[in-house]
């Protein structure tokens, strides 16, 4: 794996796409685990975060190496996979506790600090097809940072970037980021041990609120120019 992302051996569509199948087909739910003893929701929530930033690893080696196309059939290879990997992590962050997710500390903020910009870079520089479909990505990135921002230990080098990124999705889509309406796919993630959604008091993004005053309340930090992404050069040159 290692010795594919630093460019030593050949990566191919084919192998990008295997490395996908084997991801999804990796099992991380209690049904998978008859017999010994029940993942805990700490440890499922750990095991999905993990699995979906590896799916984003694997998308950014084939990015670097240019096997990316805005009509691939293959959602590996596609573009805009970074985008659909936002409605299965807002379901993640709605259907575990909050306990479940923070107490893997900076290690799992981490992930999920580079999907989230990832997809933000994505939703910035791949157009989507529709101006409702445009809101419902906005409107899970921004479920996603609120969470983030949230969290008291959050890195403020890494609040800097995203909130530089929501400033940028506010001078591109001046509109409501709750327009679409967007919700978590139940299916994409495993309930907890008890078969039912946990209570924790993340609240929901608000809805009908302005691009400006979402960006007062989610941080303080003043909006900063971002060097442009590999993907900014690659859309680029699509």
């Amino acid at each position: 794996f290692l010795a594919n992302w630093f460019g030593t051996t050949t990566v191919t569509r084919e192998w990008i796409d295997s490395k996908h199948k084997e991801i999804d087909e990796e099992p991380v739910g209690n049904e998978a685990h008859v017999g010994v003893t029940p993942l805990t929701d700490m440890q499922q929530a750990d095991l999905i975060v993990t699995k979906h930033w590896m799916r984003m690893l694997v998308w950014q080696m084939a990015m670097s190496k240019c096997l990316l196309s805005s009509n691939s059939s293959k959602e590996s290879l596609s573009l805009s996979f970074p985008v659909r990997l936002s409605t299965q992590l807002r379901a993640l962050i709605t259907r575990f506790s909050r306990q479940a997710i923070e107490i893997h500390g900076s290690g799992i903020q981490q992930k999920l600090f580079e999907l989230t910009d990832t997809i933000a870079n994505v939703i910035i520089t791949v157009p989507a097809a529709t101006v409702q479909e445009t809101a419902g990505r906005v409107d899970d990135f921004t479920f996603l940072i609120g969470f983030l921002f949230s969290l008291p230990s959050f890195d403020p080098v890494q609040r800097d970037i995203l909130q530089n990124k929501l400033e940028q999705l506010q001078s591109l889509f001046p509109y409501s980021a709750s327009e679409a309406g967007a919700s978590p796919a139940a299916s994409d993630v495993t309930y907890t041990s008890s078969g039912k959604p946990p209570h924790h008091d993340l609240p929901s993004p608000p809805s009908r609120v302005v691009w400006h005053e979402m960006a007062k309340k989610l941080s303080m930090a003043q909006p900063r120019d971002a060097p442009r992404s590999d993907l900014a050069r690659l859309v680029e040159g699509v």
